[in-house]
């Protein structure tokens, strides 16, 4: 099952380097959740919203240092990513580390709850 989910994963990081609204949709859960840096919380709807954004211009996204635990059809992904881009015409460039449930069913791995934490003081 490890070789789907790492596909999963690699799409997941596809679909935020071309805010494609429609690999999201396939790869988040119906009940998503997401949790950032500030503790802000979104769901699905308001995740794909906020990732395909006008506002948001990604100029580059990498994610390194992946880990896969899987659990029957669950799993924990643990990385690291480095972001560049804008936001509302503001720059910005983050470092951290995040952390994705994700959920095996109907034959496809989607994710079920994520969480980032931005690692201060590194670009």
């Amino acid at each position: 099952m490890e070789p789907g989910l790492r596909k999963a994963s690699d799409d997941f990081d596809k679909a935020m380097q071309t805010k494609s609204a429609s690999l999201f949709e396939r790869l988040l859960a119906e009940d998503f959740i997401s949790t950032n840096e500030t503790g802000k919380r979104s769901n699905k709807k308001e995740e794909i919203a906020q990732m395909t954004s006008a506002d948001l211009i990604i100029t580059s996204a990498k994610a390194d240092d992946k880990k896969f635990r899987i659990h029957r059809n669950s799993a924990v992904e643990t990385g690291r990513y480095t972001v560049t881009g804008s936001y509302k015409g503001k720059a910005f460039s983050e470092t951290g580390h995040y952390t994705s449930s994700w959920i095996y069913k109907d034959g496809r791995w989607q994710v079920a709850a994520d969480h980032i934490s931005v690692i201060p003081g590194e670009k």
